[in-house]
């Protein structure tokens, strides 16, 4: 069975369970099937064709709604399909409680080093805990992720995958229920 096969069937045996919740429930059990998902599967290559393809497929599933919460935009960040990445960047950037030009001043911008979009899936350990992501911006000095699951707190020690390859360590400066800050450690 290839990935889009597994992604499709897994989508189908689970679509009844993750439409009898709400979001913040459909994040949840998101996050266990990622855990046990990545602990069955053969290697972490196979994994990372198979989580985005997943989440994609639950989402049609459930009908592909617009994103209406933080949990919806932390699931749709995670799909294998760009126009759901792209709602949840939109989610993020505007439709938070705080829409675009009615919330306060914008936070300062505390980067030293430039910072570059990316999209790209990665994995962030807290301890022995692993944790599906996307990594949504990258710097020399910290990246920022869009992560399943609500492990990620501020001052937490992480290490993060890099889309080299290289595993760097990592402390979280901010997170919310659909992306985390994280700077490097020197």
């Amino acid at each position: 069975m290839n990935a889009e096969e597994l992604a499709e069937e897994l989508a189908d045996f689970w679509a009844s369970a993750l439409k009898e919740r709400d979001w913040s429930g459909r994040l949840e059990l998101m996050n266990r099937i990622h855990e046990q998902l990545y602990k069955d599967m053969e290697d972490e290559g196979t994994y990372r064709r198979v989580s985005p393809l997943f989440v994609a497929a639950a989402i049609g599933r459930l009908g592909a709604p617009q994103v209406v919460s933080d949990a919806q935009a932390e699931i749709y960040a995670q799909s294998g399909d760009p126009d759901h990445r792209a709602a949840a960047r939109l989610w993020s950037q505007f439709g938070r409680a705080g829409r675009a030009g009615s919330a306060g001043p914008a936070p300062s911008e505390r980067r030293q080093a430039p910072r570059r979009l990316v999209d790209e899936p990665s994995l962030v350990w807290i301890g022995e805990h692993t944790i599906a992501c996307r990594l949504v911006d990258l710097s020399a000095d910290g990246a920022r992720v869009a992560a399943f699951g609500p492990g990620l707190q501020a001052g937490l020690r992480v290490k993060l995958a890099m889309p080299d390859g290289e595993v760097r360590w990592a402390e979280v400066v901010h997170a919310n229920n659909a992306s985390a800050g994280l700077r490097f450690a020197a």
